[in-house]
């Protein structure tokens, strides 16, 4: 069984949108071992909510770290950390992708052994990243 690091749309579509992701997809990491969600993703979410972009997800934000936390149980998600290695690994990452929040969960993709669950194509371009496309 494989382990799946959501990228923050993807985690944002299984709760409020699921019929943006093939059922092949949603099938396949209900099938997984373990479902992941970065720090960074959340990171990511809280800021494009305070730049005026939110993501679909704002009233949960806005509930604060419990109602996030709640909803990731909920769906069997758990939090990953970033680990100093996690960040170190960054800067030896190509400069394919140059959005700080995507090249960290590269790096914990590639550390982790996870499969990274996205609708972003700029992924594809990483050696030893695997994929999964939405």
């Amino acid at each position: 069984m494989t382990g799946y690091l959501l990228d923050s749309h993807i985690f944002v579509w299984l709760k409020r949108q699921s019929w943006r992701i093939k059922p092949a997809v949603l099938k396949t990491i209900a099938e997984g071992s373990s479902l992941h969600l970065s720090v960074a993703s959340i990171w990511e979410l809280y800021i494009k909510l305070r730049t005026g972009k939110d993501p679909g997800f704002g009233d949960v934000l806005l509930e604060g770290p419990s109602a996030i936390l709640s909803r990731m149980a909920d769906s069997g998600v758990t939090l990953l950390p970033i680990t100093v290695e996690h960040v170190a690994h960054t800067a030896r990452l190509p400069l394919h992708h140059r959005d700080p929040f995507d090249r960290m969960l590269i790096a914990q993709a590639q550390i982790e052994r996870l499969t990274l669950v996205t609708h972003d194509d700029t992924f594809d371009r990483y050696a030893r990243l695997t994929v999964l496309r939405v």
